[in-house]
């Protein structure tokens, strides 16, 4: 499936040192990301823009998530009472 912008102006040619030149004005139309998984770059683009992601929240709320488990396996933590 192919992406398409009417209306765009572009201009096809050769470009030293790169296979694709993506501008911006293609860029802030929509979604767009790249990822580097398993040694295989990936890049997807969508329009419209469908929802929002982050990497750093993710990754920071991974960690977080990892702790509390952690937390639960330990059980509480506190002085322990005298009957």
């Amino acid at each position: 499936m192919g992406v398409t912008m009417p209306g765009l102006r572009v201009t096809l040619g050769d470009i030293v040192g790169a296979d694709v030149l993506i501008g911006m004005d293609v860029i802030t139309a929509g979604d767009f990301a790249i990822t580097h998984h398993g040694g295989r770059t990936k890049m997807t683009f969508r329009i419209p823009s469908l929802s929002d992601f982050d990497f750093v929240k993710s990754v920071n709320d991974q960690g977080k998530s990892r702790k509390d488990r952690r937390a639960a396996e330990r059980g509480p933590i506190g002085p322990k009472r005298a009957n």
